[in-house]
Protein backbone atom coordinates (compact mmCIF):
# COMPACT_ATOMS: atom_id res chain seq x y z
CA UNK A 1 0.00 0.00 0.00
CA UNK A 2 1.17 3.57 -1.40
CA UNK A 3 4.90 1.60 -1.65
CA UNK A 4 4.76 -0.23 1.56
CA UNK A 5 4.58 -4.07 2.09
CA UNK A 6 2.89 -3.89 6.08
CA UNK A 7 -0.68 -3.28 6.94
CA UNK A 8 -1.66 0.61 6.95
CA UNK A 9 -3.29 2.38 9.54
CA UNK A 10 -5.08 5.28 10.52
CA UNK A 11 -5.98 6.86 13.94
CA UNK A 12 -8.78 9.54 14.22
CA UNK A 13 -11.54 11.06 16.06
CA UNK A 14 -14.95 9.42 15.64
CA UNK A 15 -16.70 11.37 12.47
CA UNK A 16 -12.90 12.99 11.46
CA UNK A 17 -12.53 12.72 7.65
CA UNK A 18 -10.94 9.15 6.64
CA UNK A 19 -8.46 9.82 4.27
CA UNK A 20 -8.12 5.81 2.48
CA UNK A 21 -4.64 5.16 1.40
CA UNK A 22 -4.38 4.41 -2.41
CA UNK A 23 -5.11 1.04 -4.12
CA UNK A 24 -2.32 -1.71 -3.09
CA UNK A 25 -0.74 -3.50 -5.73
CA UNK A 26 0.40 -7.35 -6.44
CA UNK A 27 2.14 -8.53 -8.86
CA UNK A 28 -0.29 -10.61 -11.33
CA UNK A 29 -3.18 -9.71 -9.45
CA UNK A 30 -5.75 -6.85 -9.47
CA UNK A 31 -7.01 -5.00 -6.87
CA UNK A 32 -10.79 -5.53 -6.37
CA UNK A 33 -12.15 -3.65 -3.14
CA UNK A 34 -12.11 -3.44 0.81
CA UNK A 35 -13.42 -6.32 2.78
CA UNK A 36 -14.35 -4.76 5.51
CA UNK A 37 -14.39 -6.63 9.30
CA UNK A 38 -16.88 -5.77 10.65
CA UNK A 39 -19.11 -6.07 7.77
CA UNK A 40 -20.06 -2.78 6.15
CA UNK A 41 -21.54 -1.61 2.88
CA UNK A 42 -18.84 0.27 1.52
CA UNK A 43 -15.78 1.81 2.77
CA UNK A 44 -16.64 4.77 5.34
CA UNK A 45 -15.19 8.60 4.39
CA UNK A 46 -15.11 9.62 8.51
CA UNK A 47 -13.99 7.25 11.54
CA UNK A 48 -16.52 4.43 12.41
CA UNK A 49 -17.84 4.49 15.99
CA UNK A 50 -15.53 1.35 16.70
CA UNK A 51 -12.26 -0.14 15.47
CA UNK A 52 -12.78 -1.71 12.26
CA UNK A 53 -9.71 -3.71 9.64
CA UNK A 54 -10.32 -3.43 5.77
CA UNK A 55 -8.39 -6.50 4.15
CA UNK A 56 -7.59 -5.77 0.23
CA UNK A 57 -9.17 -8.24 -1.76
CA UNK A 58 -8.12 -9.53 -5.27
CA UNK A 59 -8.52 -11.20 -8.89
CA UNK A 60 -6.25 -12.80 -10.59
CA UNK A 61 -4.85 -11.48 -13.39
CA UNK A 62 -5.64 -12.86 -16.46
CA UNK A 63 -2.58 -11.45 -18.48
CA UNK A 64 0.36 -12.71 -16.45
CA UNK A 65 3.15 -13.58 -18.64
CA UNK A 66 4.67 -17.03 -19.17
CA UNK A 67 7.09 -19.10 -21.50
CA UNK A 68 6.84 -22.48 -23.07
CA UNK A 69 10.62 -23.79 -24.23
CA UNK A 70 10.94 -26.49 -27.24
CA UNK A 71 14.00 -28.83 -26.98
CA UNK A 72 14.89 -31.15 -29.43
CA UNK A 73 17.53 -33.71 -28.82
CA UNK A 74 20.54 -32.55 -30.92
CA UNK A 75 22.98 -34.91 -30.38
CA UNK A 76 22.53 -37.85 -33.17
CA UNK A 77 24.09 -40.11 -29.33
CA UNK A 78 21.42 -38.81 -27.91
CA UNK A 79 21.39 -36.91 -23.89
CA UNK A 80 21.74 -33.36 -25.22
CA UNK A 81 18.92 -31.14 -25.70
CA UNK A 82 19.14 -27.46 -27.91
CA UNK A 83 16.20 -24.49 -27.68
CA UNK A 84 14.53 -24.92 -30.75
CA UNK A 85 11.73 -22.25 -30.03
CA UNK A 86 9.90 -20.03 -27.74
CA UNK A 87 6.72 -19.64 -27.46
CA UNK A 88 5.61 -16.22 -25.22
CA UNK A 89 2.32 -16.80 -23.52
CA UNK A 90 -0.18 -15.52 -21.43
CA UNK A 91 -2.87 -16.65 -18.78
CA UNK A 92 -4.62 -16.23 -15.37
CA UNK A 93 -2.21 -15.97 -12.07
CA UNK A 94 -2.94 -19.29 -10.92
CA UNK A 95 -3.87 -21.22 -13.57
CA UNK A 96 -2.71 -24.16 -15.45
CA UNK A 97 0.11 -22.82 -17.75
CA UNK A 98 -1.24 -24.51 -20.79
CA UNK A 99 0.82 -25.74 -23.58
CA UNK A 100 0.53 -27.84 -26.85
CA UNK A 101 4.07 -29.67 -28.14
CA UNK A 102 4.59 -29.17 -31.73
CA UNK A 103 5.23 -31.56 -34.26
CA UNK A 104 8.70 -31.84 -35.50
CA UNK A 105 9.78 -33.51 -38.40
CA UNK A 106 11.88 -36.50 -37.34
CA UNK A 107 11.33 -35.87 -33.62
CA UNK A 108 8.35 -37.18 -30.57
CA UNK A 109 7.58 -35.18 -28.01
CA UNK A 110 8.40 -36.63 -24.59
CA UNK A 111 6.05 -35.66 -22.39
CA UNK A 112 7.70 -37.49 -19.24
CA UNK A 113 10.64 -35.03 -19.40
CA UNK A 114 8.13 -31.97 -19.35
CA UNK A 115 9.31 -29.49 -17.13
CA UNK A 116 7.63 -26.63 -15.28
CA UNK A 117 9.10 -24.40 -12.92
CA UNK A 118 12.05 -26.78 -13.25
CA UNK A 119 10.19 -29.57 -11.69
CA UNK A 120 9.37 -32.99 -13.90
CA UNK A 121 5.73 -32.49 -14.25
CA UNK A 122 2.97 -32.60 -16.86
CA UNK A 123 0.80 -29.44 -15.11
CA UNK A 124 1.57 -26.63 -13.02
CA UNK A 125 -0.04 -23.21 -11.92
CA UNK A 126 1.17 -19.75 -13.69
CA UNK A 127 3.52 -17.79 -11.11
CA UNK A 128 2.17 -14.17 -10.21
CA UNK A 129 5.61 -12.57 -11.07
CA UNK A 130 5.38 -13.97 -14.53
CA UNK A 131 8.76 -16.02 -14.24
CA UNK A 132 7.24 -19.25 -15.56
CA UNK A 133 8.61 -21.79 -17.47
CA UNK A 134 7.59 -24.88 -19.44
CA UNK A 135 10.09 -26.97 -21.05
CA UNK A 136 9.31 -29.48 -23.54
CA UNK A 137 11.67 -31.64 -25.04
CA UNK A 138 11.74 -33.95 -28.15
CA UNK A 139 13.79 -36.76 -28.92
CA UNK A 140 15.09 -38.05 -32.22
CA UNK A 141 12.91 -40.92 -33.55
CA UNK A 142 14.97 -43.79 -34.49
CA UNK A 143 14.35 -44.77 -38.53
CA UNK A 144 14.82 -47.90 -39.65
CA UNK A 145 15.59 -48.28 -43.68
CA UNK A 146 15.48 -51.55 -45.47
CA UNK A 147 16.72 -52.32 -48.91
CA UNK A 148 15.18 -55.11 -50.89
CA UNK A 149 17.54 -56.42 -54.30
CA UNK A 150 14.56 -57.77 -55.53
CA UNK A 151 15.77 -60.85 -56.93
CA UNK A 152 19.21 -58.99 -57.24
CA UNK A 153 21.89 -59.02 -54.79
CA UNK A 154 23.18 -56.03 -51.98
CA UNK A 155 26.84 -56.82 -51.42
CA UNK A 156 26.89 -60.33 -52.91
CA UNK A 157 23.63 -60.87 -50.45
CA UNK A 158 20.39 -62.04 -51.75
CA UNK A 159 18.22 -60.97 -48.45
CA UNK A 160 17.32 -57.78 -47.28
CA UNK A 161 19.64 -54.96 -46.05
CA UNK A 162 18.37 -53.21 -42.47
CA UNK A 163 20.04 -49.81 -41.60
CA UNK A 164 18.64 -48.47 -38.48
CA UNK A 165 19.79 -44.71 -37.05
CA UNK A 166 18.71 -41.74 -35.19
CA UNK A 167 16.60 -39.64 -37.54
CA UNK A 168 19.33 -36.80 -39.31
CA UNK A 169 22.51 -39.02 -38.90
CA UNK A 170 24.22 -40.98 -42.08
CA UNK A 171 22.90 -43.58 -43.70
Amino acid sequence: IDGNPSDVTRTGKYGAALTKPNDPTQDGYTFSNWQPTPPAPSLPSTFPAENATYTAQWTPADNTPYRVEHYQESAISGGTYDLAHTDNLSGTTGANAAYTPKAYEGFTHQSGLTEINGTVQQSGTINADGTTVVKLYYKRNEITVTFKPNGGKIDGNPSDVTRTGKYGAAL
